[in-house]
């Protein structure tokens, strides 16, 4: 979000690649923050057709995903610089991950698809996944389809 608004207010005047993304939650003092959920927001990355991920260090054993280039950065200033090749020691890979770990997208027999009617309670497991929110659900559902 602090991309976009410097951005518009003219403070980055160089182009933003299209095909990246942008991971952490950025402090007062400028840092960037790694935030819970890193490795799902990471998938999800590759799965939205991202190329080129901003992220900051993090402890986690993931050096690559296929498709995706890491640029991994301590501030906003350094996200800032690499958009104009100012920055370039994000192509090295930080010393605290460890090995070489590919993620393989999990694949189900069975998904929401095969789920008829239930349209608000299905909705609502959504979001509550999106979040990484818990759910209770409470009472039998009721039967929108004679056969389930």
């Amino acid at each position: 979000m602090a991309i976009e608004v410097m951005k518009e207010a003219g403070d980055i005047i160089v182009q933003i690649p299209n095909d990246a993304a942008f991971l952490g939650v950025l402090s007062l003092d400028g840092s960037i923050k790694p935030v819970d959920g890193m490795l799902p927001a990471i998938i999800t990355s590759r799965k939205e057709n991202f190329k080129i991920l901003y992220l900051p260090h993090m402890n986690l054993p993931l050096t690559h995903v296929d498709g995706i280039e890491f640029r991994f950065v301590e501030t906003l200033q350094e996200v800032i610089q690499s958009f104009s090749g100012q920055f370039t020691a994000f192509s090295v890979i930080p010393s605290i991950l460890l090995g070489t770990t590919d993620v393989s997208l999990p694949t189900y027999d069975k998904d929401f698809q095969h789920v008829f009617g239930h349209q608000q309670a299905k909705r609502a497991l959504e979001i509550a996944t999106a979040g990484g929110h818990n759910v209770l659900m409470v009472s039998p559902p009721k039967h929108s389809h004679p056969f389930f």
